[in-house]
């Protein structure tokens, strides 16, 4: 992540750290399962976001939907719930899974 793209916003940058930080929890730690439900989501998903993500591949919107919504909560509350939720994972190699054929150059 360019930190450029931010223009200098400290806010900005750490709620993006924390939106890809919770895509992380959500494949490292959870096996793709969201946290929240859909109703949870649903209420704190900002309408911006929600016509934002429509444009998301249907398989991929809710999980992106979560990750907005948990980048919004305070620091302190995301980084408990990152503990709690990776707390006795093992720790072992990112293999990236875009979703189509993969290989690395």
């Amino acid at each position: 992540m360019y930190q450029g793209f931010h223009n200098g916003d400290l806010v900005e940058l750490i709620d993006t750290l924390k939106h890809e930080g919770w895509h992380a929890v959500q494949h490292r730690c959870r096996n793709g399962a969201p946290y929240l439900d859909d109703q949870q989501i649903a209420e704190r998903l900002p309408q911006s976001d929600a016509i934002n993500v429509h444009n998301y591949h249907p398989k991929q919107r809710r999980l992106e939907s979560e990750a907005r919504v948990m980048a919004k909560i305070n620091d302190a509350q995301w980084i408990q719930l990152a503990k709690d939720q990776c707390k006795g994972k093992e720790k072992r190699p990112y293999k990236p899974d875009p979703g189509f054929p993969y290989s690395t150059f």
